[in-house]
């Protein structure tokens, strides 16, 4: 766990979820939880803990990638954890949860979210994708094989972070903010 929790990109992931829980506050919403370890080494990105029906973004590490799990304790005591992929690198992991994390507070401010967009322009152009079933599709970067996640057909806007840098995915979910909002991003 140590090398995986001290690495710089999970320095870089804290950096810009950070950033999203002042944002939430900044927006008048309710925090996103500290980040937590557990003790088999994955992050828990958990929002309303340890509160019902909490939820998480769990990040596991592998040999070759990173596993990332969803939690929930709805009607439950224990949380469940529901596979959301397999991504090569902690940065694009990373960028999933921020686009989720993001996306769910342009929703609770009453603002449509950027997957909408994404959705309605289909797969990114810089990305490739590998079709094995509608449950399991690779997603690539064009010019970097090895940035790649594996989902769904249904989660294909979600190639669009591929090519972003966090700043800007940042800069993407945080149109149409006031400024106020959007300082903390900076």
């Amino acid at each position: 766990m140590s090398d995986f929790a001290d690495s710089a990109a999970v320095s870089e992931l804290m950096r810009h979820y950070g950033k999203w829980r002042s944002i939430y506050a900044l927006a008048g919403k309710p925090s996103r939880d500290e980040p937590r370890w557990d003790d088999e080494g994955r992050l828990w990105l958990s929002y309303g803990y340890p509160h019902p029906d909490w939820t998480a973004f769990v990040i596991e590490p592998q040999l070759d990638g990173y596993k990332l799990f969803r939690a929930s304790t709805e009607r439950r005591n224990e949380p469940v954890l529901s596979p959301q992929g397999f991504f090569s690198r902690l940065d694009v992991a990373g960028k999933y949860v921020i686009a989720k994390v993001g996306n769910y507070l342009r929703i609770d401010c009453r603002m449509d979210p950027v997957t909408w967009a994404w959705e309605d322009a289909g797969l990114e152009d810089r990305v490739g994708e590998v079709v094995y079933s509608d449950r399991e599709v690779k997603y690539f970067h064009s010019s970097d094989e090895n940035n790649y996640f594996v989902m769904t057909l249904a989660d294909r806007p979600y190639s669009h972070i591929l090519p972003l840098t966090y700043d800007d995915l940042n800069s993407l979910l945080l149109m149409g903010f006031p400024e106020h909002v959007t300082c903390a991003a900076k």
